[in-house]
């Protein structure tokens, strides 16, 4: 609310054109007014950024240990897990969509990758792990929208329940989809030049 000349105007009532930051209403103006300065001979100072699919998905432990996937079978990446880890934390880069697809994008969240199911092997018995579908608020988890799938934001906990004692086991972590992220080179030229 703005109080103009005594009068409190409101965007809803009083303006001349709606608000809104839906993508398909705001990206052809985006693309309208940075055509009219290209003509105009405005020079376009926004710096072109490398992109990668390469999330570098990894395990930490709860001691430091990083644990690298050992395979991708059927959109799982799995991980084999040493003996009493109990809690580890799904490392991978972030982005957020605003940067990576355009100013036009009104998603500013840091999106790491898209996690479904999570899976422990262990002991010849399969348990789901699906505590990061169920807890509204969890460390290192984007906003639960889904019951299905959720985002991480580059660094999310998961706690391994029911482990055999003694017993080396396989983690499987199914990733439905990674944000591309602005490669670690571009990034840093881009800190070098601020």
């Amino acid at each position: 609310m703005v109080s103009i000349g005594g009068t409190v105007k409101n965007w809803a009532e009083d303006a001349a054109a709606p608000l809104t930051t839906a993508r398909a209403s705001v990206e052809p103006v985006f693309h309208a007014i940075a055509a009219r300065a290209k003509a105009a001979g405005v020079h376009d100072n926004s710096q072109s950024v490398t992109l990668t699919e390469d999330a570098d998905l990894h395990l930490v432990t709860e001691d430091g240990t990083i644990l690298r996937k050992m395979r991708e079978t059927n959109g799982y990446a799995m991980f084999m897990l040493p003996q009493n880890v109990h809690s580890v934390r799904l490392m991978s880069r972030t982005s957020r969509p605003s940067d990576v697809i355009g100013a036009f994008v009104d998603d500013r969240r840091q999106l790491g990758v898209l996690v479904g199911s999570v899976v422990l092997y262990d002991a010849g018995s399969t348990t789901s792990l699906s505590t990061h579908l169920k807890e509204e608020t969890l460390s290192g988890w984007s906003a639960l929208e889904s019951q299905t799938a959720r985002w991480t934001t580059g660094n999310a906990e998961i706690h391994i329940t029911d482990r055999a004692a003694h017993s080396i086991a396989m983690l499987g972590v199914q990733i439905l989809s990674n944000s591309q992220n602005i490669s670690s080179e571009a990034k840093i030229a881009a800190a070098l030049t601020a």
